[in-house]
């Protein structure tokens, strides 16, 4: 038996797959990624609460600003001495530029008494005050650390001193000023701990004993360093900025929240601090403008920070 089918035309063999296209899909899969990155920046840009730079600083706060520290390379120097132990980091630079600003707030005689304070824990504030302490003592000032933040005290685990007696012990009577100063690893500043929690915090550093505590460390040392709680959460730093020459308010970048910048102002003037100056902690010196301390590396300084970015962090223009 014989089919009477017969060809009229060969099949064609197509060149390409008819499924899937490739090209379509491919296109379809870059305009999606392109709007889902978009998409995505935009949210984080409309729900981001966090200060993120000095000119986001000045645009939420009037307050001066006196200086900004760069960003700690690693984040166990958060509680150290990086000055010393890095002192030719971009870090220990901003310090130095932190102390040469402050010369200008000096009295004649060359005497300060600063104080630091945030909104909230976190921002820096001891770490700054710490460093600035050190700094000043390596120009052969006669410095003093102060822990009044007797709440939740650090300096005493920064420096592994005893905190058996303190300021606490010495505004309550049990202790005397000369008891309670203890020597520090840098040359020419000594610090003073919190000693024990006390149940009334606020009163003691509120009391009488304190101002006769401050006015003597005042004709001991050249430089008087008070590290005080954070002011957005109790009220204890209020009357030590007004004894103070200088307050130090320090924001965090990308952790201090924008409402906590615009406090600053209502905080400086409620109380009409006119000795409050603004420090930016934690900047990165890779979005820091004009304000970072790149520029002394590319003529040959040499720097402590000796990890250099990667390829594709120098692409994407981060350090």
């Amino acid at each position: 038996i014989v089919s009477p089918n017969r060809i009229i035309d060969n099949a064609l063999i197509p060149e390409l797959p008819v499924s899937p296209k490739r090209k379509l899909i491919l296109l379809i899969a870059a305009i999606l990624g392109i709007t889902l990155a978009v998409g995505i920046l935009f949210i984080r840009e409309f729900f981001r609460d966090t200060i993120s730079n000095l000119e986001e600083l000045e645009k939420y706060s009037k307050t001066p600003i006196l200086a900004s520290i760069t960003k700690a390379k690693n984040e166990g120097d958060l509680a150290t001495l990086v000055v010393t132990k890095s002192p030719k980091s971009a870090i220990s630079e901003s310090f130095r530029s932190l102390r040469a600003n402050l010369k200008f707030l000096a009295d004649e005689k060359g005497k300060l008494v600063i104080s630091t304070t945030s909104t909230v824990s976190g921002e820096g504030k001891t770490f700054t005050a710490i460093n600035l302490c050190a700094v000043l003592a390596l120009l052969n000032k006669k410095v003093i650390l102060v822990d009044l933040d007797l709440r939740k005290p650090k300096i005493n685990k920064s420096f592994d001193l005893d905190n058996q007696e303190g300021m606490s012990t010495l505004l309550i009577g049990q202790s005397k000023l000369e008891d309670i100063i203890k020597p520090s690893p840098v040359k020419g500043m000594d610090v003073i701990t919190s000693g024990p929690i006390p149940p009334n915090p606020s009163e003691l550093i509120n009391g009488g004993e304190f101002k006769k505590c401050l006015d003597q460390l005042k004709e001991m040392y050249d430089v008087v360093i008070i590290d005080n709680p954070p002011i957005g959460l109790v009220s204890d730093a209020i009357n030590v900025l007004k004894m103070s020459d200088v307050g130090l308010f320090l924001v965090r970048c990308d952790y201090s929240k924008i409402q906590a910048a615009k406090n600053i102002d209502r905080i400086r003037n409620d109380h009409n601090f006119q000795n409050l100056y603004t420090v930016l902690n934690a900047v990165d010196r890779s979005s820091s403008g004009g304000y970072g301390y790149g520029y002394g590396y590319g003529y040959g300084y040499y720097s402590d920070d000796e990890d250099k970015p990667s390829f594709w962090k120098r692409i994407l223009g981060k350090s």
